[in-house]
Order: C-alpha cells, then structure tokens, then sequence
C-alpha cells in the first residue's frame, strides 16, 4: 500500500482535541476569542482536513490543513465570502491557499491577491495560468453546457461540481 504523502499529518490531525484546534485557530486569528465553533465544525474540520491531506501530493502541516479545512468550512456554512478570506492574516492566508495549490505565496503575491477583484478560485487559476502551470485541464459542465468546476483531473472537477452544488460525494 502506498502511503500519504501526507501520512504523518493525517495522524497529528486524529489527535488534536477540539481545545487544541480553537487554540491554533486563534494563534492564527481566524477566529477571536469568543468567536463560537460549534462540535460539528470541529468534526467537520478535523474530516476535512484528513480529506484535504490524502489528495494533496504535496507535504503539508496538520496545522495548514486544519486551517485550510475550517475556512472552507466557514465558506460553505457561513458563506464567508472572498473579502472575508482576503481579510485572513498573512500566515492563514498563506497556509490556506498552500493547502488549495501548493504554492506558497510571496508577500507580493498576498498583496496582490488582495488587491484582485477576482475571488479566490478564479484568483488561484489566473494566478496558476499566468505562471503556466495550468497543464491539462478538465471542466465539469452542467446541462446548459456551463462551465461549473475545473481541475487537473476529471474526478476533482466533478468533486468541485458538486460540492458547488451542495452535493457531496
């Protein structure tokens, strides 16, 4: 059996208790103190963080992926919007965007980022597109024929359709 990249940190998030977490979180000024966070996001979190750790092919830190993990959370509940995520300390912003591409932005890039009318995903294609990165891509379309996800491979494009849509696989 091939072993995660990530195998290490998939194990260090199992063992972070709900404490730990809001703690690391506030260190991080994702949330403040007082700030609630409720068992489900906490699961939620924690779940989606060891999802996040088994797709990536590149190493990331328990803490990058928890973090990574309770913004998209915020994202999907809460409807946290691109404003709120340009508002993320450098370090989080860092640490969630390193999650969602592995690329590790400059101080430059942060700066630029916030200063883009374009929202996250799309800044993370223009971003990858202008570096040349994008290689082969694949887009998962409705029944219109809309474009409503792409990504390096046919399976996470049709996950990005559908968690978009609310479903999940």
């Amino acid at each position: 059996m091939n072993r995660s990249v990530n195998a290490e940190a998939i194990e260090d998030i199992r063992d972070y208790a709900n404490p730990a977490i809001r703690t690391m979180l506030e260190e991080a000024e994702i949330v403040k103190p007082g700030d609630a966070i409720t068992p489900e996001d906490y699961e939620s979190t924690k779940s989606h963080a060891t999802i996040l750790a088994r797709e990536n092919n590149f190493p990331a830190s328990a803490e990058a992926l928890l973090q990574a993990a309770f913004v998209h959370r915020k994202m999907l509940v809460e409807g946290l919007g691109d404003e709120a995520i340009k508002n993320l300390p450098d370090g989080a912003l860092r640490n969630v965007i390193y999650v969602e591409s592995g690329h590790k932005m400059t101080d430059e890039e942060i700066g630029m980022y916030r200063m883009s009318p374009l929202g996250f995903e799309d800044w993370l294609r223009e971003r990858a597109a202008a570096k040349g990165e994008t290689g082969e891509a694949y887009a998962a379309v409705n029944e219109k024929d809309d474009v409503v996800a792409q990504a390096q491979s046919p399976e996470e494009a049709m996950r990005r359709a559908q968690d978009e849509n609310g479903r999940r696989i």
